[in-house]
């Protein structure tokens, strides 16, 4: 399996104020989301801290509707239920408790643990860099 974004980022609109699309800004923000993971899991190695950094993608989840038929869900469903929500919360905490995964960081793993390869943006360490730099310089605004 293979993450790819539809789109790149727009440096010259990363905050979406000039134009917002829900689904774009979907994919560009899971893009960020993406680059500042692996940028933070570089620095922790770098400055030699036992911290693991991940992106879990807990994916699309099949449940029944009303009607007994199955339905998908996704991170953009706005009808997911609360047994899908827990199923969810439950695989955050099989990542976070289970010591199998004491010492897996830097991944991109689907719900069960199993490695999904990267796309090559996210993973393109210069890009990592221009959204940190910026988010630095972002949050020096507000601090």
């Amino acid at each position: 399996m293979n993450c790819y974004f539809k789109t790149s980022l727009d440096w010259s609109d990363i905050m979406a104020s000039k134009d917002y699309e829900k689904y774009l800004q979907f994919s560009r923000t899971k893009l960020m989301c993406h680059l500042m993971a692996f940028a933070l899991h570089r620095r922790m190695i770098l400055s030699k801290k036992n911290v693991t950094v991940n992106v879990i993608e807990l994916g699309k989840e099949r449940e029944p509707n009303n009607n007994g038929r199955m339905r998908t869900t996704s991170a953009l469903s706005n009808s997911t239920s609360t047994l899908s929500m827990c199923r969810r919360a439950e695989s955050f905490v099989h990542f976070i408790e289970n010591p199998l995964f004491d010492r897996i960081s830097g991944k991109y793993l689907d719900s069960t643990g199993k490695e999904i390869r990267s796309g090559a943006e996210a993973t393109d360490e210069r890009l990592q860099e221009r959204l940190w730099t910026f988010t630095s310089d972002l949050c020096k605004e507000y601090i």
